[in-house]
């Protein structure tokens, strides 16, 4: 869960990993309270937004790139929408119907839709997230290169892919076939086990 404010919160799924390292962080840096600021300087003290400027101006090829929390967070956004649609970007960046756009209004992503996108972008698992494509869970960098569904009845498709990825022994696998059959489950497709 984020801090927000006061009396505001949202909770936004975050990677095994990360939650290690900032666990860890806190332990180091004395960040006990679990309201408390957890990003701290050695001292213990809490880090100050001049801090995280400093701390970009520090790493020189970051600099020399053009590259800013900012930057960060609009290529990760990007990415999430357009593997997962503007709902799921608009969810996982923590916007609320603001008004900003009149389609937002009516799109909705779930935590598990956030957390499916994490996974696939940190290729860790998630508690939270909707089942792994059987592709994904052999090749966690897959990337599908095309793909054609065709309906098999009301509820169910059968989807044809193209994909690419590397192999755990580093070779490049381009110009892969996979079918993958979907069932509509609720209010999303979930591949449906051999």
């Amino acid at each position: 869960m984020s801090r927000l404010s006061a009396r505001e919160r949202r909770h936004q799924p975050v990677s095994p990993t990360l939650i290690r390292l900032l666990l860890d962080h806190a332990a180091d840096r004395g960040s006990t309270h679990p309201y408390g600021q957890l990003l701290r300087c050695r001292s213990g003290e809490p880090i100050t937004k001049r801090r995280y400027d400093h701390l970009w101006k520090r790493l020189s090829f970051v600099r020399n790139q053009n590259i800013s929390t900012h930057w960060l967070r609009h290529t990760t956004l990007t990415w999430v929408e357009r593997r997962f649609g503007c709902g799921t970007a608009h969810a996982y960046a923590g916007h609320f119907d603001s008004g900003d756009n009149a389609t937002v209004t009516y799109i909705r992503a779930s935590i598990h839709g956030v957390a499916t996108a994490l996974a696939a972008l940190t290729s860790e698992p998630h508690s939270l997230a909707r089942a792994q494509q059987p592709l994904m869970r052999a090749y966690p960098g897959a990337r599908v290169q095309a793909g054609v569904a065709r309906r098999v009845d009301a509820v169910t498709v059968k989807v044809h892919l193209l994909w690419a990825a590397r192999s755990v022994g580093g070779e490049d696998l381009e110009r892969q076939t996979a079918i993958v059959r979907q069932r509509y489950v609720g209010q999303s497709w979930m591949p449906i086990r051999s």
